[in-house]
């Protein structure tokens, strides 16, 4: 079943809607989960991008990614966790973003710091 086939009871949750000034399709939206499935580099892989592509074609109105580590010091929380700290990061994730967009769905980044919690980051050693 497409989440375009609804009750009357529902309509509202398939209603376009705003948030600032992006307008979403619907109030459908996928949320971030951590799924450490970069390369151990921190660039997206094609899995991730089909990962979001799935949500994207099947509808959603927003999908909101995983944390992704915004320095290459300091912020990475895992291993496999992927980044936007450099622009090998940027560049593959400028894919993914325009796969979702091609479905008509919206892309939103949460960024994120693990400080005094990273379990994974290569660049740094145990105290």
């Amino acid at each position: 079943m497409s989440i375009q086939q609804h009750t009357h009871r529902q309509a509202n949750l398939f209603s376009p809607t705003l948030i600032g000034e992006v307008e979403l399709d619907n109030r459908i939206a996928l949320a971030p989960m951590t799924r450490v499935s970069a390369g151990a580099d921190g660039v997206p892989t094609d899995r991730i991008g089909g990962y979001y592509r799935v949500f994207a074609d099947g509808g959603f109105g927003l999908l909101i990614t995983e944390g992704l580590y915004i320095d290459n010091q300091a912020s990475q929380g895992h291993f496999f966790q992927p980044g936007i700290a450099n622009l090998s990061h940027a560049a593959a994730w400028r894919r993914v973003v325009d796969g979702v967009h091609a479905s008509g769905s919206k892309f939103f980044a949460q960024l994120m710091h693990a400080g005094s919690q990273s379990q994974g980051n290569p660049r740094t050693t145990a105290t």
